[in-house]
């Protein structure tokens, strides 16, 4: 915890690579908002909500989350 809260701030508008930005939609670690806002502030990015999905939403729903990230790497 002490390394996020010590950590620099990122201004996602800065971000030029390619970006997949996966959230779960019942996160309460994270709300869904900020994810929204990085999706809008990344050019280009691309955003899966994953409906019902906590914070660890690559573990719990790893088939819908590894089967966009392959779509993903795919378009590269």
């Amino acid at each position: 915890m002490d390394a996020m809260i010590a950590r620099e701030e990122l201004d996602p508008s800065t971000i030029t690579l390619p970006t997949a930005i996966v959230h779960g939609t019942a996160d309460i670690g994270i709300p869904l908002s900020a994810a929204e806002a990085n999706h809008k502030a990344i050019a280009g990015s691309v955003l899966l909500k994953v409906t019902g999905a906590k914070h660890a939403v690559n573990l719990t729903h790893s088939e819908g989350v590894n089967a966009f990230l392959t779509r993903f790497f795919d378009g590269l």
